[in-house]
């Protein structure tokens, strides 16, 4: 805030030029002006008739000095007096800083020759211009500013594309580790690899080509090569049938039972409620059937205790249960993985395939002897791809 005295000093200056015309109101380029030295000191042009007043050491114009005066030495005199004026009487008590009093203005200059204007020598530093000077200064930020953008990226539409480039170079590919290697879809528990095909099936049971000429006693139980190989491998899957071993010797035993998929029930002997391709006896039957359902539509109460004491229709009705191809086919390895105890298995899982595995199967199992059963069995297994067993 300027000082109340130094203010008044100030505005006696300017009345003691007798009203000098105000600076232009545009404001000069602060950096085209004169530097000069002693803020509130006043300087004259060359031919007395402009001065100037020290501002932040440039030196602003204040105008022209009025009529019959010059401007001389940092002094405002008359033309015909080369003599420095007298001191400006001190100014008048002054009010408190908050009501200062209006200073008395000189009187305007009339048509007679002007009296000298009087002007009082500034003191250092006792006079502080108002004039305002704008300096343009370039602000260099450093803050930094996190944006979040939201969305797909822009796609700068005139930037062509390259296309892709496929590589001509082959890689190989990396050594199977036997934790990497892929696994085959029958994977056999003792490194057996299981691979069945309808031209296995063929080897194995090669009068199931054609179905030509089905038995009167069983029109129905015919099956042929193309039919039984999916049966068979679902109910491989179903029931983790995974070895040539294992697979061999349920194989032989339906194309023996059934005389190469012929039949679905027992025509020589014509006992009552046994068949499937596996030819199982009434109480297994029961017990098979229940696997996908009640009986109870036969008869209340059916179990593989009371069966073989059952009417013939009612053994023959619970037959008909399961002598569908999505059933029949699959006998074999359910009663294999119902009814043969773990020694049986670890027998027919083992490499290579042994006859006398087999044998115990058929003997401790199925409860029958090997009789002209082998060469249908050895015949499986090297169809199968094992080696023939001994």
């Amino acid at each position: 805030m300027i000082p109340s005295n130094k203010l008044l000093a100030l505005f006696l200056a300017a009345a003691s030029i007798n009203a000098l015309p105000v600076p232009k109101a545009q404001t000069p380029d602060f950096h085209t002006l004169e530097t000069c030295s002693g803020d509130g000191t006043i300087s004259c042009s060359a031919d007395g008739s402009e001065f100037y007043m020290c501002n932040f050491g440039k030196s602003m114009p204040m105008g022209k000095v009025a009529a019959g005066t010059t401007c001389k030495g940092g002094k405002i005199m008359a033309l015909d007096s080369g003599a420095m004026p007298p001191q400006m009487p001190a100014p008048t008590t002054m009010a408190s800083p908050t009501s200062m009093m209006e200073p008395t203005m000189a009187p305007k200059p009339t048509s007679a020759a002007p009296e000298p204007v009087v002007t009082q020598e500034p003191e250092q530093d006792t006079i502080t211009s108002t004039i305002t000077t704008i300096e343009e200064a370039k602000i260099t930020s450093t803050s930094t500013i996190k944006v979040t953008v939201t969305g797909p990226p822009p796609v700068d539409t005139n930037v062509e594309t390259l296309p892709s480039v496929t590589m001509a170079t082959s890689v190989p590919a990396a050594e199977p580790t036997s934790q990497t290697a892929a696994q085959p879809t029958e994977v056999p528990t003792t490194g057996n690899k299981l691979s069945i095909t309808e031209d296995i099936i063929l080897k194995i049971a090669p009068n199931s080509a054609s179905c030509a000429n089905p038995s009167p006693d069983d029109l129905d139980g015919c099956g042929t090569a193309k039919v039984a190989t999916p049966e068979i491998i679902a109910s491989f899957d179903k029931y983790k049938i995974e070895t040539i071993g294992e697979a061999a010797a349920l194989i032989s035993i339906m194309v023996y039972e059934s005389a190469g998929f012929k039949f679905n029930k027992n025509v020589s002997q014509k006992r009552a409620g046994q068949g499937t391709k596996a030819m199982l006896m009434p109480p297994y039957i029961i017990e098979y059937a229940q696997t996908f359902g009640s009986t109870d539509s036969i008869a209340p109460g059916l179990t593989s205790e009371n069966i073989s004491k059952q009417t013939p229709a009612i053994q023959d009705d619970v037959l008909a249960l399961v002598k569908g191809d999505d059933k029949t086919y699959g006998a074999a390895a359910w009663f294999y993985s119902a009814h043969c105890d773990d020694n049986v298995k670890a027998g027919l899982r083992a490499t290579p395939v042994t006859v006398a595995a087999w044998t115990k199967y058929l003997e401790v199992c199925v409860g029958t002897s090997v009789g002209d059963r082998l060469p249908g069995f050895v015949t499986a297994v090297t169809a199968l791809g094992g080696t023939t067993p001994v």
